[in-house]
């Protein structure tokens, strides 16, 4: 500091009168581009830094996803197109089983709405279970369809039984009718009429 003429302490020269900012000098047109003309900068991004589309500041590398280790490829996020997952490939189904299923379906459901005349596929559908079972357990897990010849079977068996219990019903019904009829005949003859 020099002393003034005036008694007053002025700063020496090259000394600044304020103190320095550590940012630099303030800008001597803070708004130098008319409005309407150039680019402001991205969001987050200071004024007067270049900008760079997708870049990590200071030099840093993307983070890495949970779980995968330093400098290793990250996956796509499941349910992406073209992503194909974890999953194993499927095992083709055993034909049987399909046919089983279909089989037992239609065979019961024929058998309720059609006076038990479709229970008549019932056995076919247990057959056609059992042996799509066989051949699948045999296969060693190269196919697949187990749970569609099971439900087959098992509706194969119940149709099964409910055309035995049903084929029961009609020998009875007909006994009962021809019993019947067979005593109103031998009531009709000992009439004791003379021709």
């Amino acid at each position: 500091m020099t002393d003034h003429p005036d008694g007053e302490q002025q700063p020496a020269e090259g000394q600044p009168d304020q103190p320095q900012s550590p940012y630099g000098p303030p800008p001597t047109q803070p708004y130098a581009q008319p409005y309407g003309q150039g680019t402001p900068p991205p969001y987050g991004q200071p004024y007067g830094q270049p900008t760079q589309p997708y870049s990590q500041p200071y030099g840093q590398q993307p983070p890495q996803p949970y779980g995968q280790p330093y400098g290793q490829p990250g996956y796509p996020q499941p349910g992406y197109p073209g992503y194909q997952g974890y999953a194993a490939p499927a095992r083709p189904s055993d034909g049987g089983a399909q046919a089983s299923l279909i089989v037992g379906i239609v065979a019961l459901g024929l058998g309720v709405l059609a006076c038990g005349i479709g229970f008549v596929g019932s056995p076919v559908a247990w057959f056609l279970g059992a042996s799509a079972k066989r051949r699948i357990d045999a296969s060693g897990g190269a196919l697949g369809g187990r749970e569609s010849a099971q439900v087959g079977f098992v509706l194969g068996i119940i149709g099964t039984v409910l055309l035995v219990l049903g084929i029961i019903a009609l020998v009875v019904v007909v006994t009962v009718i021809g019993l019947s009829v067979d005593s109103f005949d031998s009531y009709d003859g000992g009439s004791g009429t003379a021709a």
